[in-house]
């Protein structure tokens, strides 16, 4: 039997890669960056359609890059909530508008993704 998924996340081209962005200016000692791990990522579409591929299991129907107006805000004030302590301990309160400015134009762009299961 076979049928359709459909996904919806967060996507990135890592262009807004704060930590790839950041040590070039300066904002962080590499020792700091190389030392703090926190496991969140997002794909680009191209990522995402090569792992998709890689698995076999499905045929991709659409990929499609969604740009959000108002999730941006509610998604950042949540994630702010959520880990502003965990970074502002381990870098310092001085990188976090910067941080947070640049994770709401990462997160302003979201995939939408249809797949539909091989037989």
């Amino acid at each position: 039997m076979g049928g359709e998924e459909s996904l919806a996340m967060t996507g990135g081209d890592g262009r807004y890669n704060y930590a790839r962005n950041s040590n070039p200016q300066g904002l962080l000692s590499k020792d700091k960056l190389d030392s703090f791990n926190l496991p969140i990522y997002s794909p680009s579409s191209e990522e995402l359609e090569k792992l998709i591929e890689k698995t076999g299991c499905f045929d991709i129907a659409r990929v499609e890059e969604m740009h959000r107006n108002t999730i941006p805000l509610l998604t950042m004030q949540e994630c702010i909530a959520g880990l502003q302590g965990i970074i502002e301990t381990h870098f310092g309160s001085e990188i976090l508008d910067d941080l947070f400015d640049r994770y709401a134009k990462k997160i302003g762009i979201a995939l939408f993704v249809l797949l539909k299961r091989k037989h």
